[in-house]
């Protein structure tokens, strides 16, 4: 349905319904009289609008019409929804007076803020860029940056996102998330890392999930250091790590033979209150195991006995394996005696 032959005010209620209800109905022309008719007028808040309404109508009639699309901007901004800013917006065009960016800002961010960013881009397209105005409000580039990133289109969330950057402005907190989020579900890691150190470089504050997000897909992906980056903000930041956190990262340091860091960061973990379960030091063990540092596995081994965490066959067969490759028979011999004691099976 074409927008331009319903025309701007038919086509906005047109879309909204669309999308709020499966009731059919009919696009109408709107009356002439002043839409306030259709606003009750039991409350304060209500009133107020009925005023509002009714001091632009009276603006309009004679002839101060940017003192009136003034008072439509601050009706739009006050709206308490979506329905009531598109009526102020239609009120505005049924009288002749075409909605300023501004105005179109204060419904794209009600819109946006209520999920619909279909209609939102729709807005921001046609009412904006078609019209040749170029956005330059920081709250409205945020908000289409978020709308896109829902809709999916990271790209032109991106770009909106560098317009932002370009501009000197800030992007919100609410824009990092959605990019990084984004970028994350798909897999596009370091563009969500990039995104990552400008909000950190800006002042931005993030969320607890934008870290774990970050931190879980840089170590699937083998960026390391970058996770670690992460973690180091989030930490600094105070937002406090889980256990979840925690064991991604150790698990991934000794993927990569760090094993030496990834026994700091599971002291550092202890300090948070956490305590390393099973898997966390058998994967510790057997990293200084591969590195043939027997040592440093029978260490953590018996600091794993001490701390009352039971090792299983797998702990034990991991210790065996690393002493028998280094010739050290005998002490894997104990080992193997120790597991049978235990009523467990060797496989070394």
């Amino acid at each position: 349905m074409s927008k331009h032959r319903l025309g701007l005010h038919h086509w906005l209620r047109f879309s909204y319904l669309s999308r709020t209800t499966k009731r059919p109905f009919t696009a109408c022309h709107l009356p002439t009289e002043a839409i306030s008719c259709d606003v009750p007028t039991s409350s304060p808040i209500n009133n107020h609008k009925t005023l509002c309404f009714s001091l632009a109508e009276q603006l309009i009639l004679r002839g101060l019409f940017v003192s009136a699309q003034k008072v439509i901007q601050r009706i739009i901004k006050q709206s308490s929804s979506v329905s009531e800013a598109i009526s102020a917006v239609e009120f505005s065009i049924s009288r002749g007076i075409e909605p300023d960016a501004t105005s179109y800002s204060f419904l794209i961010r009600q819109l946006v803020a209520s999920g619909e960013t279909q209609m939102a881009e729709d807005i921001y397209v046609y009412c904006i860029l078609k019209r040749g105005i170029e956005p330059k409000d920081q709250s409205l580039l945020n908000s289409m940056a978020i709308c896109y990133c829902n809709l999916g289109k990271l790209e032109e969330a991106k770009l909106l996102f560098d317009k932002l950057l370009d501009m000197k402005l800030r992007p919100c907190s609410s824009t990092c998330t959605a990019l990084i989020k984004g970028f994350c579900g798909q897999h596009i890691i370091l563009d969500g890392f990039d995104v990552f150190v400008v909000a950190v470089d800006a002042g931005v504050s993030l969320s607890f999930s934008c870290y774990n997000r970050l931190v879980d897909g840089l170590c699937h992906r083998g960026f390391l250091d970058e996770a670690l980056y992460v973690f180091d903000i989030m930490c600094e930041r105070g937002v406090t790590p889980n256990v979840h956190l925690f064991k991604t990262l150790v698990l991934s340091l000794c993927k990569r033979g760090r094993v030496e860091e990834a026994e700091l960061l599971s002291m550092d973990m202890e300090s948070y209150g956490f305590v390393l379960d099973k898997v966390m030091y058998t994967t510790l063990i057997n990293g200084y195991s591969k590195n043939k540092k027997m040592k440093m596995a029978m260490r953590m081994f018996i600091r794993m006995l001490k701390l009352g965490c039971a090792p299983d066959k797998y702990t034990y067969n991991t210790l065996m394996h690393g002493f028998f490759n280094l010739g050290m028979l005998d002490k894997g011999w104990v080992l193997h005696q120790q597991m049978a004691e235990f009523g467990l099976e060797p496989d070394a």
